[in-house]
């Protein structure tokens, strides 16, 4: 409802200041019910600085078109006073029942850049579902609140702006997948650690290429300078193992590739971790060489230590050592199948020899005391020692005659004394013998 009345003049009749008068009856009335409509308020026109609605009152609003269509200006019952105050600002205002097409309130704010959000300070506004009223937030407690960023599945290409602590918590993926760490280009992965933990300690821990290429362990970026160490947990093993008929190999196949152990301490090379299975094959590639050369004065030992028992090799010199309790023995097999083999062996213990076994200079064969073969002359030297011939091994008939008469000064063997002592003598001691009685010669010699 309009206000009706209107102002009287002095030229008005008296009929139309009752008309007036009538209509504003009818506008107090209206006040008094609260259905007055206004087509504009302001505090001038109510001559008051406050305007009060009746209980239950409303403020409607025709709009610019008078038709059935109205905005009505309400309140909830109060429990005690309240003021709502209008900002100095001109805009729009946003009702709980407003679609998503009035985003003004959010679309003509200026935009805050992710390195300026203060997540401990800056605030937003969310609904208390449970207390059914708004509550301010900081971007942090929002996101400890979700449990922590739970996901960066829509983005694309997300990025740290700073260290990213795990405050001892793991990176893990789901359904088995792996976790892949890719730098871009030639870029590495650098771990800035003194120790890499693999594996979770329930199985082995596995480091693998990617595909059919090399894996490759270097210090300093493949420089000059640095170690690799690899050292086994509890006395346990470190093994190498190629697939099916692949090789360790050692060096980068331009120079020279050294085993050595770290310190002062032994290197052992073993199979099946030193039990009785496996062999042990050294080969040399090209018809090369096989070097080993101890240090110093060492020896290469073989099948012992070198004291109690085994074979020593140094320059020079080979000692063979027992620690079986038989002596010392070097076989040289026959060449059909190694069916027979003729044995060098060392004197026993009670023999107690140290004796020194000198090889001919000449190419020959050697003859042992058992041998049945033919000694030539020139193989002997001069028998020096009493009763090493015997008479009868001296064979006279199959000598050569001298082919001349016979002269004082041909020699003659003498037992000495029959003592046994064999000794020369001339046929001059035969005359003197005989007194030089040719006639008492022919009869000794009978």
């Amino acid at each position: 409802m309009a206000i009706t009345a209107s102002s009287i003049t002095t030229s008005n009749t008296l009929e139309q200041l009752r008309t007036q008068f009538n209509n504003l009856v009818t506008d107090v009335s209206g006040l008094e019910s609260g259905t007055l409509a206004y087509g504009a308020l302001s505090a001038t026109t109510t001559n008051t600085t406050t305007l009060n609605v009746q209980e239950d009152g409303t403020i409607v609003f025709e709009g610019a078109t008078a038709d059935a269509f109205e905005t009505t200006l309400t309140v909830t019952d109060p429990t005690a006073d309240r003021t709502i105050t209008l900002p100095n600002e001109t805009g729009t205002v946003i009702t709980d029942s407003a679609d998503g097409t009035q985003t003004a309130l959010m679309t003509n704010k200026s935009n805050l850049t992710s390195g300026d959000v203060d997540g401990d300070n800056d605030l937003l506004l969310i609904v208390d579902a449970d207390a059914g009223v708004f509550k301010k937030l900081t971007p942090n407690n929002l996101v400890s609140s979700a449990g922590g960023l739970t996901s960066v599945a829509a983005d694309s290409s997300p990025q740290l702006g700073a260290d990213l602590d795990v405050d001892g918590n793991k990176i893990v993926s789901t359904s088995n997948g792996n976790v892949e760490i890719e730098p871009n280009g030639t870029g590495n992965v650098l771990l800035d650690t003194d120790l890499v933990v693999l594996g979770d300690g329930t199985e082995i821990g596995h480091i693998t290429s990617s595909g059919a290429n090399d894996f490759k362990i270097s210090t300093n970026s493949d420089s000059s300078s640095g170690n690799i160490t690899i050292t086994d947990g509890s006395n346990g093993n470190i093994t190498i193992s190629p697939n099916g008929s692949g090789n360790i190999a050692v060096g980068n196949g331009g120079a020279n590739a050294t085993i050595t152990s770290n310190g002062a301490h032994d290197l052992i090379l073993n199979t099946n971790g030193g039990t009785d299975a496996g062999t042990m094959t050294f080969t040399d590639g090209a018809n090369g060489d096989i070097n080993i050369t101890p240090n110093g004065t060492g020896k290469v030992v073989l099948d012992g230590d070198g004291s109690s028992g085994g074979v020593s090799i140094s320059d020079g010199l080979v000692d063979i050592r027992t620690g079986t309790g038989s002596v010392t023995q070097i076989k040289f097999y026959c060449e059909s199948a190694n069916a027979h083999a003729q044995t060098l062996q060392a004197q026993p213990h009670s023999a107690a020899s140290s004796a020194v076994l000198t090889l001919p200079v000449n190419t020959g064969t050697l003859i042992g005391t058992g041998d049945s073969g033919t000694v030539t002359g020139g193989m002997l030297a001069t028998i020096t020692t009493a009763n090493k011939i015997g008479l009868a091994a001296i064979d006279i008939d199959g000598g050569t005659d001298i082919g001349a008469d016979l002269t004082t000064s041909d020699l003659i063997i003498v037992d000495d004394g029959a003592g046994g002592t064999n000794r020369k003598a001339t046929l001059e001691r035969l005359l003197t013998l005989t007194d030089g009685n040719a006639t008492a010669l022919a009869i000794a010699l009978g």
